[in-house]
């Protein structure tokens, strides 16, 4: 499935929409074996553990990278915000 950004400088290398892309693509491989809906319901994006790499501007880039993510999952899926 790739590479996971758990450390600020994989991280920093990224963008949402790559980020999104990455979570789009687990969601697909996923969702073979579970029904998307309880995917959808039951999945919890959070920043990685590799934040405590980052300085302040980074960690905040990471929190802001994980609420947009998430914003779009629960968007595409309908889910209330």
């Amino acid at each position: 499935m790739g590479i996971v950004p758990a450390e600020y400088k994989i991280f920093a290398t990224e963008t949402v929409d790559s980020l999104y892309a990455k979570y789009r693509d687990i969601r697909a491989q996923l969702t073979k074996q579970v029904p998307a809906e309880l995917f959808d319901a039951q999945s919890l994006i959070t920043p990685s553990c590799g934040i405590r790499f980052a300085d302040v501007a980074g960690a905040n880039a990471i929190h802001h990278a994980a609420a947009e993510i998430s914003r779009r999952i629960r968007a595409e899926a309908n889910i209330s915000q």
